[in-house]
């Protein structure tokens, strides 16, 4: 997920926004880790990350128009594994 971003940043020339993204998340994860891992130990830590994770690539990308086609095309190639039949 994170090449097919960063080619999106690159290719719409976002810099600012993917920095102010890695900033905000950044701060949730320190936010998660620092309520989580007291409570819950190393699957806290584990939650916090993934947390942190999908909200600074999915949940923000969603509300920016200019990067909001990329984040729809990402979460649709995740759930094209669930049409695989063997």
């Amino acid at each position: 997920m994170g090449v097919a971003r960063g080619m999106c940043v690159v290719t719409e020339e976002l810099y600012t926004f993917s920095m102010i993204n890695t900033a905000i998340g950044m701060v949730l994860s320190i936010i998660f880790n620092y309520y989580l891992i007291p409570i819950y130990g190393a699957p806290g830590a584990v939650v916090a990350t993934l947390g942190s994770f999908l909200i600074s690539t999915f949940v923000i990308d969603l509300f920016y128009k200019k990067i909001r086609w990329n984040a729809l095309l990402m979460i649709r190639g995740i759930f094209t594994f669930y049409k695989l039949k063997y």
